[in-house]
């Protein structure tokens, strides 16, 4: 039991780091276009409002570069 936790906590900050340096090394149109591709469902489902929030970006800076 003990190391099923020990394995979900490691995973999950994994996936934090990752997150963080996606953030501080891509541009906003590098992080948008990875979104895109790792979650294309989500694209149709959700606000754009919502997402450039999530990626961090201004909706004017992402319509400018997309």
């Amino acid at each position: 039991m003990e190391y099923f936790f020990m394995k979900k906590t490691t995973s999950g900050y994994i996936a934090l780091q990752k997150g963080i340096l996606s953030l501080t090394s891509q541009n906003s149109e590098d992080r948008y276009r990875q979104f895109e591709e790792f979650y294309p469902a989500l694209l149709n489902r959700i606000p754009k409002k919502i997402i450039v929030s999530y990626l961090g970006v201004s909706r004017e800076t992402l319509s400018e570069k997309l």
